[in-house]
């Protein structure tokens, strides 16, 4: 490990694994303190950066910590100028195949079955459509995701622990906001537990993933799947990481 890592405590994350079962995943590793390489395309950096999973299991305690429920210990600072820095973000090393999902069965309609794709090898435009390479480190997921719309819980939390993708979706913030408040949770807290998740429709191509903090009603955690995999802009970077895990 390289003295700018720092280390990530071993962490038990609860969700629903593939078959809507509640199970455990762990957490851990080293990660950076802060995001790197803004400006460069993700089809160039995707490799060196966190997935969606890992990062959703940094959002879990993040706000673990915020409810005093975790000790951080000295991974607090990294994980907090991740989620509290305004106006920054990062890629992650996934990607979504809106073409080539299976069709599973969908809870809304608005649903849409996908292609996810954990550790993509590259990216290559065929026929004008880009295109994930499956490498020998990728996982292949066939999943559903919601809609574009302000992440709600449900009786599986917010988020799969695999995938870092929600689980649900509603149009409308305060809508979000109940479905935290009615599990127990103060308003305040639910306030910013609250983010949004942008996605394509089916039949709409492969894009790159990632996560930003605007500051504004979108939330800390607001995650897109929607952009082309030479997307880069000023907004968007890497948030290296060292022998981090998500699994059972």
């Amino acid at each position: 490990m390289s003295n700018s890592m720092v280390s990530i405590p071993r962490l038990k994350i609860y969700g629903a694994g593939d078959f809507n079962r509640n199970v455990p995943y762990f957490l851990e590793g080293d990660i950076s303190p802060e995001i790197n390489n803004y400006e460069k395309k993700f089809l160039d950096i995707h490799k060196e950066t966190i997935t969606l999973g890992e990062q959703a299991g940094l959002w879990n305690s993040y706000l673990l910590s915020e409810l005093g429920e975790l000790d951080l210990g000295e991974a607090k600072n990294a994980i907090y100028s991740v989620f509290e820095g305004i106006g920054g973000g990062n890629f992650t090393n996934d990607a979504c195949n809106y073409d080539g999902g299976i069709k599973l069965k969908k809870s809304k309609k608005t649903d849409r079955s996908v292609e996810w794709i954990i550790h993509p090898e590259s990216f290559e435009k065929k026929n004008g459509i880009w295109v994930a390479k499956i490498g020998p480190d990728s996982e292949v997921k066939h999943i559903i995701i919601p809609s574009s719309g302000y992440v709600q819980l449900t009786c599986d939390g917010a988020f799969r622990p695999d995938t870092g993708t929600p689980f649900s979706t509603v149009k409308l913030r305060p809508d979000a906001v109940k479905s935290w408040i009615d599990a127990g949770y103060s308003p305040e807290f639910a306030e910013k537990a609250v983010t949004h998740f942008y996605c394509r429709h089916e039949g709409k191509g492969t894009t790159s993933v990632g996560r930003w903090n605007k500051g504004d009603h979108y939330g800390q955690f607001n995650l897109y799947a929607v952009y082309d995999p030479d997307y880069g802009g000023t907004d968007f970077g890497s948030l290296a990481l060292e022998s981090i895990s998500v699994k059972k």
